[in-house]
């Protein structure tokens, strides 16, 4: 399980969008990670989190700490605040979808059980929450897209679905020790669903699904793991 923020009951994007800039400490359900931290800083309320095919020690980055920076995955450092996220439950895909953030015509609604997790990053620098998480751009909910800062909440575009059916088995992630792939809300497509992916630079974007041998490849897998972050040795 991620780290779980409580979805009270909303009707409008106002009230989600509410949730996702509110302070951790306080909202936080009883799933705690050992010491999921990035930087010293953030303390006990951020975590690091990675791609399957880069390993656990590249984590997510910001390019800067304002609304449309780019998100990367890079080499982790317990002092760099742009590596500062909590990667957080925000509920489900059913309640996404009563309150009408989630379109009933989106390919996760239609495909999915609706006790899936909803998730979102939110970049929060030695702590403090700034209401950005990774998302696409309005118009811009196609292959190829990067991944940038917007407002946390506001829309399909922020939420990320874990595709649990497709979780593969990994020790070092605290979410069911697996990794998992993660479907953007806002993709309407009926088949072939646009998934989280990094290249070998770590550059992040979606991409459609992509199976090998019955499973979805591994540049479309994603963990989170306890803290501080460590760097790469040698």
């Amino acid at each position: 399980m991620f780290k779980h923020k409580i979805l009270a009951a909303a009707g409008t994007l106002t009230a989600v969008a509410g949730l996702a800039v509110a302070g951790a400490p306080a909202a936080s359900a009883s799933v705690p990670a050992a010491r999921p931290q990035a930087t010293t800083a953030c303390g006990s309320i951020c975590n690091d989190f990675f791609n399957r095919a880069l390993g656990d020690t590249q984590i997510l980055t910001t390019s800067g700490q304002a609304w449309g920076s780019t998100l990367t995955l890079k080499p982790g450092s317990d002092s760099n605040q742009k590596q500062d996220f909590i990667v957080t439950e925000v509920g489900t895909l059913g309640q996404f979808v009563s309150a009408k953030v989630i379109s009933t015509r989106s390919y996760v609604a239609l495909n999915y059980p609706s006790s899936y997790e909803v998730v979102e990053q939110e970049f929060a620098p030695a702590s403090a929450t700034t209401g950005h998480c990774g998302g696409l751009q309005s118009g811009h909910v196609r292959p190829g897209t990067t991944i940038t800062l917007r407002l946390c909440g506001a829309s399909a575009r922020v939420l990320w679905v874990v595709d649990s059916h497709h979780a593969v088995p990994d020790s070092s992630s605290v979410v069911a020790s697996s990794d998992a792939p993660l479907v953007n809300a806002a993709d309407t497509r009926i088949s072939h669903p646009l998934v989280l992916t990094s290249d070998a630079s770590g550059n992040l974007t979606v991409q459609r699904e992509k199976m090998n041998l019955g499973k979805v490849i591994d540049t479309q897998q994603f963990g989170v793991r306890p803290g501080p972050a460590s760097p790469p040795v040698g």
